[in-house]
Protein backbone atom coordinates (compact mmCIF):
# COMPACT_ATOMS: atom_id res chain seq x y z
CA UNK A 1 0.00 0.00 0.00
CA UNK A 2 1.87 3.16 -1.55
CA UNK A 3 2.01 5.71 -3.98
CA UNK A 4 3.11 4.09 -7.61
CA UNK A 5 6.98 5.72 -7.76
CA UNK A 6 7.46 3.96 -4.40
CA UNK A 7 5.38 0.72 -5.77
CA UNK A 8 7.73 0.66 -9.02
CA UNK A 9 11.14 0.96 -6.81
CA UNK A 10 10.12 -1.68 -4.05
CA UNK A 11 9.48 -3.90 -7.52
CA UNK A 12 12.99 -3.05 -9.09
CA UNK A 13 14.90 -3.56 -5.97
CA UNK A 14 13.05 -7.23 -5.83
CA UNK A 15 13.89 -7.68 -9.16
CA UNK A 16 17.61 -6.88 -8.39
CA UNK A 17 17.58 -9.20 -5.33
CA UNK A 18 16.27 -12.21 -7.62
CA UNK A 19 12.68 -12.28 -5.79
CA UNK A 20 11.16 -12.54 -9.14
CA UNK A 21 12.03 -16.35 -10.19
CA UNK A 22 9.00 -17.79 -9.01
CA UNK A 23 8.74 -18.06 -5.45
CA UNK A 24 7.16 -14.89 -4.13
CA UNK A 25 4.11 -12.62 -5.06
CA UNK A 26 3.60 -9.06 -4.78
CA UNK A 27 0.23 -7.55 -3.96
CA UNK A 28 0.18 -3.44 -5.06
CA UNK A 29 -2.91 -1.26 -3.71
CA UNK A 30 -3.20 0.99 -6.02
CA UNK A 31 -6.36 3.01 -7.34
CA UNK A 32 -6.28 3.40 -11.01
CA UNK A 33 -3.62 0.44 -12.69
CA UNK A 34 -3.18 2.42 -15.53
CA UNK A 35 -1.60 5.11 -13.84
CA UNK A 36 1.20 2.34 -12.32
CA UNK A 37 1.92 1.06 -15.93
CA UNK A 38 1.70 4.47 -17.69
CA UNK A 39 4.76 6.04 -14.72
CA UNK A 40 6.42 2.84 -14.87
CA UNK A 41 6.51 2.89 -19.08
CA UNK A 42 7.21 6.58 -19.43
CA UNK A 43 10.08 6.31 -16.91
CA UNK A 44 12.12 3.01 -17.48
CA UNK A 45 11.46 1.64 -20.93
CA UNK A 46 13.62 -1.46 -20.12
CA UNK A 47 13.83 -4.97 -19.82
CA UNK A 48 14.16 -4.82 -16.11
CA UNK A 49 11.06 -2.93 -15.47
CA UNK A 50 9.09 -5.67 -17.59
CA UNK A 51 10.42 -8.20 -15.73
CA UNK A 52 9.96 -7.06 -12.07
CA UNK A 53 6.19 -7.10 -13.06
CA UNK A 54 5.91 -10.60 -13.82
CA UNK A 55 5.40 -11.53 -10.47
CA UNK A 56 2.98 -8.64 -9.08
CA UNK A 57 -0.90 -8.31 -9.08
CA UNK A 58 -2.41 -4.97 -8.94
CA UNK A 59 -5.66 -4.51 -6.99
CA UNK A 60 -7.44 -1.47 -8.31
CA UNK A 61 -10.98 -0.23 -9.25
CA UNK A 62 -12.73 -2.01 -11.83
CA UNK A 63 -11.66 -0.46 -15.34
CA UNK A 64 -14.87 1.11 -16.76
CA UNK A 65 -15.02 0.52 -20.24
CA UNK A 66 -16.98 0.93 -23.28
CA UNK A 67 -17.31 3.43 -25.88
CA UNK A 68 -19.21 5.81 -23.19
CA UNK A 69 -16.53 5.91 -21.26
CA UNK A 70 -13.77 7.09 -23.60
CA UNK A 71 -16.47 9.50 -25.14
CA UNK A 72 -16.46 11.63 -21.61
CA UNK A 73 -12.96 11.60 -21.73
CA UNK A 74 -12.55 13.15 -25.37
CA UNK A 75 -15.29 15.54 -23.79
CA UNK A 76 -13.35 16.72 -21.95
CA UNK A 77 -10.06 17.07 -23.42
CA UNK A 78 -11.94 19.04 -25.92
CA UNK A 79 -12.82 21.49 -22.95
CA UNK A 80 -9.89 21.49 -21.54
CA UNK A 81 -8.58 22.81 -24.80
CA UNK A 82 -10.88 25.92 -24.60
CA UNK A 83 -11.00 28.95 -22.44
CA UNK A 84 -10.19 29.47 -19.56
CA UNK A 85 -8.42 26.15 -19.26
CA UNK A 86 -5.58 26.08 -22.56
CA UNK A 87 -4.58 23.01 -21.77
CA UNK A 88 -1.21 22.03 -22.96
CA UNK A 89 -2.06 18.04 -23.06
CA UNK A 90 -1.25 16.02 -26.77
CA UNK A 91 -4.28 14.00 -26.35
CA UNK A 92 -7.36 12.53 -24.43
CA UNK A 93 -5.36 9.46 -23.19
CA UNK A 94 -3.49 11.98 -21.09
CA UNK A 95 -7.15 13.67 -19.39
CA UNK A 96 -6.88 12.50 -15.59
CA UNK A 97 -9.36 9.44 -14.52
CA UNK A 98 -10.28 11.34 -11.33
CA UNK A 99 -12.56 13.82 -14.19
CA UNK A 100 -14.86 11.02 -14.25
CA UNK A 101 -15.39 11.27 -10.34
CA UNK A 102 -15.97 14.54 -10.47
CA UNK A 103 -18.06 14.82 -13.06
CA UNK A 104 -20.47 12.15 -11.08
CA UNK A 105 -19.69 14.31 -6.97
CA UNK A 106 -21.46 17.28 -9.24
CA UNK A 107 -24.12 15.41 -9.57
CA UNK A 108 -24.52 14.15 -6.48
CA UNK A 109 -24.40 17.84 -5.07
CA UNK A 110 -27.20 18.69 -7.58
CA UNK A 111 -29.07 16.07 -5.53
CA UNK A 112 -28.30 16.86 -2.13
CA UNK A 113 -29.10 20.52 -2.96
CA UNK A 114 -32.36 19.64 -4.60
CA UNK A 115 -33.37 18.05 -1.26
CA UNK A 116 -31.85 20.96 1.14
CA UNK A 117 -33.97 23.41 -0.97
CA UNK A 118 -36.67 21.75 -1.44
CA UNK A 119 -37.07 21.57 2.41
CA UNK A 120 -36.20 25.44 2.94
CA UNK A 121 -32.46 24.85 4.59
CA UNK A 122 -29.73 26.83 3.63
CA UNK A 123 -27.98 25.79 0.65
CA UNK A 124 -24.69 26.76 1.81
CA UNK A 125 -24.59 24.81 5.01
CA UNK A 126 -22.20 21.65 3.61
CA UNK A 127 -23.14 19.78 6.90
CA UNK A 128 -26.96 19.43 6.28
CA UNK A 129 -26.44 18.65 2.02
CA UNK A 130 -24.28 15.53 3.25
CA UNK A 131 -26.72 14.23 5.66
CA UNK A 132 -29.24 14.57 2.95
CA UNK A 133 -27.62 12.53 0.69
CA UNK A 134 -26.63 9.91 3.64
CA UNK A 135 -30.02 9.79 4.56
CA UNK A 136 -30.81 8.53 0.85
CA UNK A 137 -28.92 5.42 0.94
CA UNK A 138 -31.23 4.29 -2.28
CA UNK A 139 -29.52 6.82 -4.98
CA UNK A 140 -28.75 4.76 -7.90
CA UNK A 141 -27.28 6.24 -11.00
CA UNK A 142 -25.25 5.27 -13.95
CA UNK A 143 -22.61 8.11 -14.32
CA UNK A 144 -18.86 8.46 -15.93
CA UNK A 145 -17.34 6.97 -13.28
CA UNK A 146 -19.43 3.83 -13.33
CA UNK A 147 -23.12 2.55 -11.62
CA UNK A 148 -22.67 4.75 -8.36
CA UNK A 149 -25.06 3.38 -5.37
CA UNK A 150 -23.99 3.37 -1.87
CA UNK A 151 -24.75 1.67 1.79
CA UNK A 152 -26.57 2.24 4.41
CA UNK A 153 -23.48 4.31 5.92
CA UNK A 154 -23.11 6.57 3.12
CA UNK A 155 -20.20 4.84 1.65
CA UNK A 156 -20.18 3.82 -2.23
CA UNK A 157 -19.93 0.40 -3.64
CA UNK A 158 -17.21 0.19 -5.88
CA UNK A 159 -16.70 -3.07 -7.95
CA UNK A 160 -12.26 -3.82 -7.81
CA UNK A 161 -10.03 -6.08 -9.62
CA UNK A 162 -6.96 -7.95 -9.50
CA UNK A 163 -4.75 -6.80 -12.65
CA UNK A 164 -2.51 -8.73 -14.60
CA UNK A 165 0.69 -7.80 -17.02
CA UNK A 166 -0.41 -9.42 -20.30
CA UNK A 167 2.37 -9.56 -22.97
CA UNK A 168 0.31 -9.61 -26.38
CA UNK A 169 1.93 -9.28 -29.82
CA UNK A 170 1.10 -5.88 -30.43
CA UNK A 171 0.77 -4.76 -26.95
CA UNK A 172 2.01 -5.44 -22.99
CA UNK A 173 -0.85 -3.94 -20.76
CA UNK A 174 -2.40 -5.01 -17.05
CA UNK A 175 -5.16 -7.27 -17.74
CA UNK A 176 -8.36 -7.77 -15.25
CA UNK A 177 -8.28 -11.49 -14.15
CA UNK A 178 -11.05 -11.42 -11.53
CA UNK A 179 -13.82 -9.20 -10.72
CA UNK A 180 -15.49 -8.27 -7.08
CA UNK A 181 -19.06 -7.20 -8.05
CA UNK A 182 -20.17 -5.09 -4.84
CA UNK A 183 -23.75 -5.13 -6.07
CA UNK A 184 -23.71 -9.25 -5.67
CA UNK A 185 -20.52 -9.65 -3.16
CA UNK A 186 -19.36 -12.03 -5.85
CA UNK A 187 -16.09 -12.84 -7.50
CA UNK A 188 -15.59 -14.30 -10.21
CA UNK A 189 -12.85 -14.37 -13.44
CA UNK A 190 -13.47 -11.74 -16.52
CA UNK A 191 -13.84 -12.39 -19.76
CA UNK A 192 -10.61 -11.34 -20.82
CA UNK A 193 -8.90 -13.81 -18.43
CA UNK A 194 -6.68 -16.92 -20.47
CA UNK A 195 -4.17 -17.59 -17.34
CA UNK A 196 -1.78 -16.70 -15.68
CA UNK A 197 1.52 -17.36 -16.69
CA UNK A 198 4.11 -18.29 -13.85
CA UNK A 199 7.99 -18.30 -14.00
CA UNK A 200 8.05 -22.18 -13.14
CA UNK A 201 5.13 -23.15 -14.50
CA UNK A 202 3.04 -23.32 -11.44
CA UNK A 203 1.97 -20.78 -8.65
CA UNK A 204 4.32 -20.26 -5.82
CA UNK A 205 3.18 -22.94 -2.55
CA UNK A 206 2.19 -20.66 1.24
CA UNK A 207 5.87 -21.69 2.89
CA UNK A 208 8.98 -23.11 1.79
CA UNK A 209 9.42 -27.03 1.47
CA UNK A 210 11.81 -26.85 4.66
CA UNK A 211 9.46 -23.77 6.33
CA UNK A 212 10.56 -20.17 6.73
CA UNK A 213 13.63 -21.26 9.08
CA UNK A 214 14.16 -24.48 7.77
CA UNK A 215 12.76 -26.33 10.95
CA UNK A 216 10.59 -29.15 8.63
CA UNK A 217 14.08 -30.63 7.08
CA UNK A 218 15.87 -31.43 10.29
CA UNK A 219 14.62 -34.57 10.98
CA UNK A 220 16.42 -35.80 7.17
CA UNK A 221 19.43 -35.75 9.28
CA UNK A 222 18.62 -39.28 11.37
CA UNK A 223 19.73 -41.88 9.20
CA UNK A 224 17.12 -44.45 9.86
CA UNK A 225 14.96 -42.22 8.79
CA UNK A 226 16.59 -41.12 5.68
CA UNK A 227 16.63 -45.29 4.72
CA UNK A 228 12.68 -45.28 5.29
CA UNK A 229 12.34 -42.53 3.14
CA UNK A 230 14.25 -43.32 0.28
CA UNK A 231 12.72 -47.21 0.23
CA UNK A 232 8.92 -46.80 1.34
CA UNK A 233 7.98 -43.49 -0.49
CA UNK A 234 8.55 -44.39 -3.89
CA UNK A 235 6.39 -47.26 -3.31
CA UNK A 236 4.09 -45.26 -1.63
CA UNK A 237 4.01 -42.37 -4.35
CA UNK A 238 3.51 -44.93 -7.26
CA UNK A 239 0.85 -46.07 -5.90
CA UNK A 240 -1.00 -43.45 -4.47
CA UNK A 241 -0.42 -41.04 -8.31
CA UNK A 242 -1.97 -44.23 -9.75
CA UNK A 243 -5.05 -44.33 -7.42
CA UNK A 244 -5.04 -40.00 -8.14
CA UNK A 245 -4.37 -40.59 -11.40
CA UNK A 246 -7.38 -42.79 -12.33
CA UNK A 247 -9.47 -40.63 -10.13
CA UNK A 248 -8.50 -37.41 -12.13
CA UNK A 249 -9.03 -39.01 -15.27
CA UNK A 250 -12.77 -39.48 -14.49
CA UNK A 251 -13.44 -36.20 -12.95
CA UNK A 252 -11.42 -34.37 -16.47
CA UNK A 253 -14.11 -36.42 -18.58
CA UNK A 254 -17.26 -34.99 -16.58
CA UNK A 255 -15.29 -31.86 -16.11
CA UNK A 256 -14.57 -30.89 -19.66
CA UNK A 257 -18.04 -31.80 -20.55
CA UNK A 258 -19.46 -29.31 -17.78
CA UNK A 259 -17.47 -26.53 -18.47
CA UNK A 260 -17.46 -26.11 -21.78
CA UNK A 261 -21.34 -25.07 -21.25
CA UNK A 262 -21.25 -23.09 -17.55
CA UNK A 263 -18.92 -20.33 -19.06
CA UNK A 264 -21.94 -18.76 -20.51
CA UNK A 265 -24.77 -19.63 -18.01
CA UNK A 266 -25.72 -15.65 -16.81
CA UNK A 267 -27.66 -16.08 -13.31
CA UNK A 268 -30.85 -13.23 -14.66
CA UNK A 269 -31.23 -11.61 -11.23
CA UNK A 270 -27.46 -10.19 -11.92
CA UNK A 271 -28.46 -8.34 -14.78
CA UNK A 272 -29.80 -4.68 -13.46
CA UNK A 273 -32.52 -3.90 -15.82
CA UNK A 274 -32.02 -0.11 -17.05
CA UNK A 275 -34.17 0.19 -19.87
CA UNK A 276 -37.33 -1.67 -21.52
CA UNK A 277 -38.48 -1.23 -25.42
CA UNK A 278 -41.86 0.02 -24.11
CA UNK A 279 -43.36 1.26 -21.02
CA UNK A 280 -41.36 3.65 -18.21
CA UNK A 281 -37.35 3.53 -18.51
CA UNK A 282 -35.91 1.88 -15.54
CA UNK A 283 -33.36 4.63 -15.90
CA UNK A 284 -33.66 8.36 -16.84
CA UNK A 285 -32.51 11.57 -16.64
CA UNK A 286 -35.65 12.80 -13.76
CA UNK A 287 -36.68 11.69 -10.84
CA UNK A 288 -38.72 9.26 -10.71
CA UNK A 289 -40.52 7.14 -7.72
CA UNK A 290 -41.38 3.80 -7.38
CA UNK A 291 -42.89 1.81 -4.68
CA UNK A 292 -40.80 -0.81 -3.47
CA UNK A 293 -41.77 -3.18 -0.77
CA UNK A 294 -44.51 -3.51 1.53
CA UNK A 295 -43.49 -0.16 3.17
CA UNK A 296 -44.10 2.13 0.46
CA UNK A 297 -40.55 3.70 0.13
CA UNK A 298 -39.55 5.44 -3.00
CA UNK A 299 -36.12 5.36 -5.19
CA UNK A 300 -34.46 7.77 -6.56
CA UNK A 301 -32.85 6.89 -10.25
CA UNK A 302 -30.32 9.33 -12.31
CA UNK A 303 -28.57 8.50 -15.75
CA UNK A 304 -26.72 10.83 -17.36
CA UNK A 305 -26.59 8.82 -20.39
CA UNK A 306 -28.47 8.42 -23.94
CA UNK A 307 -29.53 5.21 -25.32
CA UNK A 308 -30.53 5.23 -28.61
CA UNK A 309 -31.13 7.39 -31.47
CA UNK A 310 -33.52 10.72 -31.12
CA UNK A 311 -35.92 12.04 -33.88
CA UNK A 312 -36.14 15.96 -34.25
CA UNK A 313 -39.12 16.02 -31.29
CA UNK A 314 -36.35 14.44 -29.08
CA UNK A 315 -38.48 11.53 -28.56
CA UNK A 316 -35.81 8.51 -27.64
CA UNK A 317 -36.12 5.10 -29.65
CA UNK A 318 -35.11 2.07 -27.89
CA UNK A 319 -34.77 -0.92 -30.03
CA UNK A 320 -34.52 -3.56 -27.40
CA UNK A 321 -34.10 -4.06 -23.28
CA UNK A 322 -30.93 -2.66 -22.14
CA UNK A 323 -29.49 -4.23 -19.27
CA UNK A 324 -25.97 -3.83 -17.08
CA UNK A 325 -24.03 -6.68 -16.55
CA UNK A 326 -20.53 -7.13 -14.78
CA UNK A 327 -20.21 -2.61 -15.22
CA UNK A 328 -20.98 -3.38 -19.31
CA UNK A 329 -24.56 -2.16 -20.84
CA UNK A 330 -25.92 -4.96 -22.72
CA UNK A 331 -28.80 -5.93 -24.57
CA UNK A 332 -31.18 -8.70 -23.34
CA UNK A 333 -32.74 -10.98 -26.76
CA UNK A 334 -35.46 -12.97 -25.21
CA UNK A 335 -36.72 -16.39 -26.83
CA UNK A 336 -39.54 -16.58 -28.21
CA UNK A 337 -39.46 -20.63 -27.39
CA UNK A 338 -38.94 -20.42 -23.56
CA UNK A 339 -38.24 -24.29 -23.04
CA UNK A 340 -34.22 -24.60 -23.44
CA UNK A 341 -33.09 -27.01 -25.46
CA UNK A 342 -30.34 -29.33 -23.39
CA UNK A 343 -27.00 -26.96 -22.55
CA UNK A 344 -25.31 -29.96 -21.55
CA UNK A 345 -25.43 -31.32 -25.21
CA UNK A 346 -22.00 -31.31 -27.10
CA UNK A 347 -23.31 -29.90 -30.23
CA UNK A 348 -25.02 -27.18 -28.29
CA UNK A 349 -21.46 -26.95 -25.69
CA UNK A 350 -19.59 -26.94 -29.02
CA UNK A 351 -21.63 -23.35 -30.60
CA UNK A 352 -20.92 -21.85 -27.16
CA UNK A 353 -17.25 -22.63 -27.70
CA UNK A 354 -17.48 -20.98 -31.06
CA UNK A 355 -19.16 -18.44 -30.39
CA UNK A 356 -16.50 -17.93 -27.43
CA UNK A 357 -13.50 -17.49 -29.21
CA UNK A 358 -15.28 -14.65 -31.97
CA UNK A 359 -13.62 -11.56 -30.32
CA UNK A 360 -13.82 -8.69 -33.18
CA UNK A 361 -14.27 -5.03 -33.43
CA UNK A 362 -17.00 -5.67 -35.80
CA UNK A 363 -19.14 -8.23 -34.07
CA UNK A 364 -21.01 -7.97 -31.50
CA UNK A 365 -19.28 -9.48 -28.26
CA UNK A 366 -21.76 -12.10 -26.40
CA UNK A 367 -21.82 -12.17 -22.84
CA UNK A 368 -24.19 -15.44 -22.41
CA UNK A 369 -27.47 -17.09 -22.01
CA UNK A 370 -29.83 -17.05 -18.56
CA UNK A 371 -31.87 -20.16 -19.18
CA UNK A 372 -34.44 -20.25 -16.75
CA UNK A 373 -38.02 -19.52 -18.22
CA UNK A 374 -39.68 -17.20 -18.50
CA UNK A 375 -36.50 -15.41 -18.63
CA UNK A 376 -35.01 -17.56 -21.01
CA UNK A 377 -32.66 -14.69 -23.09
CA UNK A 378 -29.55 -13.95 -24.96
CA UNK A 379 -27.12 -11.44 -23.44
CA UNK A 380 -24.73 -9.27 -25.87
CA UNK A 381 -23.41 -6.20 -26.17
CA UNK A 382 -25.55 -3.32 -26.25
CA UNK A 383 -25.59 -1.47 -29.56
CA UNK A 384 -27.32 2.32 -28.90
CA UNK A 385 -28.23 2.88 -32.84
CA UNK A 386 -29.57 0.07 -33.75
CA UNK A 387 -29.49 -1.67 -36.64
CA UNK A 388 -28.57 -0.68 -40.28
CA UNK A 389 -31.91 -0.99 -41.34
CA UNK A 390 -33.17 1.66 -38.41
CA UNK A 391 -29.79 4.10 -39.24
CA UNK A 392 -30.71 4.15 -43.10
CA UNK A 393 -34.59 5.04 -42.36
CA UNK A 394 -33.85 7.48 -40.08
CA UNK A 395 -34.55 10.72 -42.07
CA UNK A 396 -31.99 12.82 -39.24
CA UNK A 397 -28.94 11.15 -40.18
CA UNK A 398 -27.44 12.39 -42.95
CA UNK A 399 -25.12 9.24 -44.50
CA UNK A 400 -22.37 10.79 -47.50
CA UNK A 401 -20.10 8.24 -49.58
CA UNK A 402 -17.55 8.35 -46.70
CA UNK A 403 -20.41 6.95 -44.09
CA UNK A 404 -21.66 4.38 -46.31
CA UNK A 405 -18.29 2.78 -47.24
CA UNK A 406 -17.42 2.69 -43.63
CA UNK A 407 -20.47 0.68 -43.22
CA UNK A 408 -19.79 -1.60 -46.15
CA UNK A 409 -16.24 -1.80 -44.79
CA UNK A 410 -17.42 -2.93 -41.08
CA UNK A 411 -19.28 -5.54 -42.64
CA UNK A 412 -17.12 -6.75 -44.99
CA UNK A 413 -14.24 -7.08 -42.19
CA UNK A 414 -16.70 -8.47 -39.80
CA UNK A 415 -17.37 -11.26 -42.48
CA UNK A 416 -13.95 -11.92 -43.16
CA UNK A 417 -12.97 -12.88 -39.53
CA UNK A 418 -16.39 -15.28 -39.57
CA UNK A 419 -15.31 -17.27 -42.78
CA UNK A 420 -11.97 -17.52 -41.46
CA UNK A 421 -13.01 -19.09 -38.12
CA UNK A 422 -14.47 -22.15 -37.08
CA UNK A 423 -18.02 -20.80 -37.82
CA UNK A 424 -17.22 -20.73 -41.35
CA UNK A 425 -20.45 -18.76 -42.21
CA UNK A 426 -22.94 -16.16 -41.09
CA UNK A 427 -26.20 -17.77 -42.59
CA UNK A 428 -28.56 -14.42 -41.67
CA UNK A 429 -26.98 -11.12 -42.69
CA UNK A 430 -29.33 -8.59 -43.64
CA UNK A 431 -29.53 -4.99 -42.29
CA UNK A 432 -31.58 -6.08 -39.05
CA UNK A 433 -28.05 -8.28 -38.19
CA UNK A 434 -26.11 -5.89 -38.69
CA UNK A 435 -25.96 -3.05 -35.53
CA UNK A 436 -25.10 0.08 -35.35
CA UNK A 437 -23.09 1.30 -31.86
CA UNK A 438 -22.30 5.20 -30.54
CA UNK A 439 -19.72 5.68 -32.84
CA UNK A 440 -21.66 4.48 -35.83
CA UNK A 441 -19.37 1.14 -36.32
CA UNK A 442 -21.24 -1.88 -37.88
CA UNK A 443 -21.09 -4.69 -35.17
CA UNK A 444 -22.57 -8.09 -36.97
CA UNK A 445 -24.86 -9.93 -35.05
CA UNK A 446 -27.60 -12.75 -35.55
CA UNK A 447 -25.26 -15.63 -36.16
CA UNK A 448 -24.55 -19.30 -34.18
CA UNK A 449 -25.85 -21.23 -31.36
CA UNK A 450 -28.75 -22.16 -33.86
CA UNK A 451 -29.18 -25.62 -32.07
CA UNK A 452 -29.25 -23.66 -28.41
CA UNK A 453 -32.14 -20.80 -30.39
CA UNK A 454 -34.39 -23.79 -32.71
CA UNK A 455 -33.39 -27.24 -31.76
CA UNK A 456 -32.11 -27.87 -34.98
CA UNK A 457 -29.35 -27.05 -37.24
CA UNK A 458 -31.78 -26.63 -40.93
CA UNK A 459 -34.59 -24.46 -41.17
CA UNK A 460 -37.51 -26.17 -43.33
CA UNK A 461 -39.70 -23.32 -45.38
CA UNK A 462 -43.27 -24.44 -44.21
CA UNK A 463 -45.50 -24.81 -47.72
CA UNK A 464 -48.81 -23.04 -45.97
CA UNK A 465 -47.75 -19.22 -45.19
CA UNK A 466 -44.29 -18.77 -45.51
CA UNK A 467 -42.56 -15.97 -44.41
CA UNK A 468 -41.82 -14.83 -47.43
CA UNK A 469 -39.82 -11.32 -46.11
CA UNK A 470 -37.20 -13.32 -44.21
CA UNK A 471 -36.06 -15.11 -47.09
CA UNK A 472 -35.61 -12.09 -48.76
CA UNK A 473 -31.78 -12.40 -48.31
CA UNK A 474 -30.96 -15.63 -48.88
CA UNK A 475 -29.41 -17.17 -51.75
CA UNK A 476 -31.36 -18.70 -54.19
CA UNK A 477 -29.13 -22.17 -54.18
CA UNK A 478 -30.28 -22.30 -50.48
CA UNK A 479 -33.93 -21.54 -51.33
CA UNK A 480 -34.13 -24.65 -53.96
CA UNK A 481 -32.95 -26.89 -50.55
CA UNK A 482 -35.88 -28.79 -48.65
CA UNK A 483 -33.83 -28.09 -46.00
CA UNK A 484 -31.70 -24.96 -45.82
CA UNK A 485 -29.03 -25.14 -43.19
CA UNK A 486 -29.48 -21.83 -40.42
CA UNK A 487 -25.63 -21.47 -40.93
CA UNK A 488 -25.68 -20.78 -44.82
CA UNK A 489 -22.75 -20.53 -46.84
CA UNK A 490 -19.81 -18.24 -47.24
CA UNK A 491 -21.32 -18.08 -51.01
CA UNK A 492 -24.91 -17.62 -49.35
CA UNK A 493 -23.36 -14.79 -46.82
CA UNK A 494 -21.77 -13.31 -50.15
CA UNK A 495 -25.17 -13.36 -51.89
Amino acid sequence: MTNTEDAINLLMEAERQDLMAGEYVFFLLQHFEDNLWKYAMSNRKDLATMRAFDMAFVIGQKSNEGYDYYDFFEQVYERLKTHPFHTKLTSEKEVSPYSAYLHDAVLLYAMGLKEVLKDGKDPHDGGELLQRLKNKNNIYFYGASGLVHFDEEGERNLDYSIFDLQHTDDSTTFVPILHFDSHTKSIRPTPKFVSVIWPKGKPPTDNPDCGFDNKLCQWLSNDISLVILLVVSPLIGVSALVFIGLLLLQKFRLQTRLDGSCWCIINYNEITIIKEPKGVPALSLSTTASKTGSGGSYQTILSSTSYGLRDNAGKEHIYSTIGLFQGNQVAIKYMQNQSVSDIRKPSIIAEFNMLREMKHENLVQFFGVCIDPPKVCMVMQYCKKGSLKDVLRCTDIELDWMFKLSFAYDIVNGMEYIHKSSLKSHGNLKPSTCLVDSRLQVKLSGFGLWEFKHGTKHKVIPLENPKFEEMYWTAPELLRQDQLPFNGTPKGDIY
